[in-house]
C-alpha cells in the first residue's frame, strides 16, 4: 500500500500540468494600429504559452518565453 501511495505522488509530481485563464490581448502594430481581442483563452502547456481567440479562429504560441 505504501509503495502505491509513493507511486501515485510521483506520478502527480512528474506529469506537467496545464494551466489556463481568460484575458484580453492588445496587439500594437509597428504602424501604430492596435487590435484588441477579448475573452482570449490563455494556456501554458509544456513550457509554451498558447493564446486562442474567443472564436477559436486564431492562436498565438510563444515557446521558451520568460513570463
Amino acid at each position: 500500500m505504501r509503495l502505491a501511495l509513493v507511486a501515485l505522488v510521483a506520478c502527480f509530481t512528474c506529469i506537467p500540468i496545464a494551466t489556463a485563464a481568460k484575458g484580453t490581448i492588445t496587439i500594437v502594430h509597428s504602424g501604430g494600429n492596435t487590435d484588441v481581442y477579448k475573452d482570449v483563452e490563455i494556456k501554458v502547456i509544456h513550457g509554451a504559452l498558447y493564446m486562442t481567440s474567443a472564436d477559436a479562429k486564431g492562436t498565438i504560441v510563444i515557446h521558451r518565453a520568460a513570463c
